[in-house]
C-alpha cells in the first residue's frame, strides 16, 4: 500500500510534469506564431537583414552607374581599407559582365586611417569634375599609392583635365554633406567594417564573392525573391 507521503511526492511530480507539458506547448506556440527575425538568407546562402530606408541610403551617396536597374548596390566605402579594394575588383567583374546593374557609393572614411577622410574629399572633387567614376577606380585599385603620390596625379590618373583646381578643391576645409551622410547612414544601420553592401536593400553580412552576386543578380533577373523568406518585402 502507498503510504500518505509516498502518494503526495507522486502526485505533485506528475503534476509538475504536466505543467511542463504544458509550458512546453505554449512555448512551442509562441514562438510559431512570433514574427520572423529580420535577417534572413539569401539565395546565395548569405545571411541579410532588410533595411526598409535603403533608398535614402542610396540617394544620399554617389551614383556610379544608373540609378533605376532593377539590381541595386550600395557599397558603404573607405579608400584605405584593403577589403574595400577587394570587393571593387569583384564588383568591377560582375560590371564587365553585367553594365545594366545600379551601383552607389556612400562614403564612410574610419577613424584611424590616415588618408581615408581626405580620400572621400577627392572622390567629391572627382564627382564635381564629373569624373567619380573614374576617381573611385583610380583611389581603389591604387591604393597602395595613397600618401605616396598627389591627389593631383591620382586625379591626372582618372582623366581629369584640370588638376590644378582639382589639387584646390582636396585642399579645401569646407564640410561635405555627403561624407557627414555616409557616417550618418553607418551609424543608423549599425556599420561593424567596410565595406558594408547592400543589395536591393538587404545588408549582407559579408561582403559578396563574385559567384555570390552572379547568384542574386540572376534572381533578381528572373523575377525571384533575393532572399528566401522575402516574398512579402519588396527587395527586387
Amino acid at each position: 500500500m502507498i503510504q500518505r507521503d509516498q502518494y503526495d511526492r507522486i502526485l505533485s511530480t506528475a503534476l509538475t510534469l504536466a505543467a511542463l507539458a504544458v509550458a512546453s506547448v505554449v512555448v512551442a506556440q509562441r514562438l510559431s506564431s512570433a514574427p520572423r527575425n529580420a535577417e534572413s538568407q539569401s539565395v546565395s546562402g548569405l545571411a541579410g537583414e532588410f533595411l526598409s530606408d535603403w533608398r535614402r541610403y542610396a540617394a544620399s551617396g554617389l551614383p556610379a552607374t544608373e540609378s533605376k536597374a532593377p539590381f541595386h548596390i550600395v557599397v558603404l566605402n573607405d579608400y584605405e581599407c584593403p577589403f574595400c579594394r577587394r570587393f571593387h575588383g569583384v564588383l568591377s567583374e560582375l560590371r564587365r559582365a553585367h553594365p545594366g546593374i545600379a551601383v552607389s557609393y556612400l562614403h564612410f572614411p574610419i577613424e584611424g586611417h590616415r588618408f581615408s577622410a581626405t580620400a572621400a574629399r577627392a572622390a567629391e572633387c572627382g564627382q564635381a569634375n564629373g569624373r567619380f567614376e573614374e576617381l573611385n577606380d583610380v583611389l581603389l585599385s591604387k591604393q597602395d599609392s595613397l600618401g605616396l603620390k598627389s591627389w593631383a596625379s591620382f586625379a591626372f590618373d582618372a582623366g581629369v583635365r584640370d588638376t590644378a583646381r582639382f589639387a584646390r578643391c582636396v585642399r579645401d576645409t569646407v564640410s561635405l554633406p555627403r561624407v557627414a551622410a555616409g557616417l550618418l547612414v553607418g551609424k543608423e544601420i549599425g556599420l561593424t567594417g567596410t565595406p558594408t553592401v547592400l543589395v536591393n536593400g538587404w545588408k549582407l553580412s559579408r561582403p559578396p564573392t563574385l559567384s555570390e552576386l552572379r547568384e542574386m543578380h540572376a534572381a533578381v533577373v528572373n523575377g525571384q525573391p533575393l532572399f528566401r523568406d522575402s516574398q512579402d518585402r519588396k527587395s527586387r
